[in-house]
């Protein structure tokens, strides 16, 4: 735990340094996090199933079964829990861009994270729904452009109504999104404009996320 704390310390140093000596690019940030997240993650599968393929973490015997059909689930859990930490910086860069890169590689390294990487139950792909939404929610709240807020409001809300098929408490979320509106709400009530333009986006969200949520309701009884 110490030596984690130690990392994240070191990590915020060297990436504000980084950041104010360099031109900050976003896209080469999320996939050297990504890629940072994959190694470690692709190294824990292999590491679990060396026993049964010659006992060498890398060798020839494990790593060619390593593609084999029944490995291919487990795999493409290890890409999503790795997506989901270049997810983490993306969001993390509308609260603090210059800590961003620090919360994604945190995240992407840290123990439980990376052993919950293979996780059976739709765990990995409930958190990148539910990540997905949050970032589109953050996109719809900073758009000054009404038409663009509307839309990533309503694609919040697609995305999180689908999440409640394998995480029943993403109504959470959506109250989340709730509190983050209603302190906006309460902090423009001396602009008209403002007012009217979160009215929008509550309303995109939630005709889409009620409409979704219903149809999520049915498909299992079908």
């Amino acid at each position: 735990l110490l030596l984690y704390v130690a990392l994240a310390v070191l990590f915020v140093v060297v990436i504000r340094w980084a950041n104010c000596r360099v031109r900050r690019q976003p896209a080469l940030w999320a996939v050297g996090i990504f890629l940072v997240a994959l190694v470690p993650r692709v190294s824990y599968l292999l590491a679990l199933r060396a026993p049964l393929f010659g006992g060498a973490v890398f060798g020839r015997a494990n790593l060619s079964a390593f593609f084999q059909a029944d490995n291919r689930l487990a795999f493409v859990l290890l890409l999503v829990s790795a997506l989901n930490a270049a997810l983490v910086y993306l969001v993390a860069r509308y609260l603090d861009e210059g800590s961003a890169p620090a919360a994604g590689l945190l995240f992407a390294l840290y123990p439980a994270s990376i052993v919950l990487s293979r996780h059976p139950g739709g765990f990995q792909i409930a958190l990148l729904l539910t990540l997905l939404s949050v970032l589109f929610a953050l996109v719809a709240f900073t758009s000054e452009k009404r038409g663009r807020a509307m839309s990533f409001s309503a694609l919040a809300g697609g995305v999180l109504a689908v999440c409640g098929l394998l995480l029943a408490t993403a109504w959470l979320v959506a109250l989340a999104f709730f509190a983050v509106w209603l302190v906006l709400m309460l902090s423009s009530l001396k602009s008209k404009q403002e007012r009217s333009r979160l009215l929008l986006l509550a309303a995109s969200f939630l005709v889409v996320f009620l409409a979704l949520s219903g149809v999520v309701k049915i498909l299992p009884s079908i």
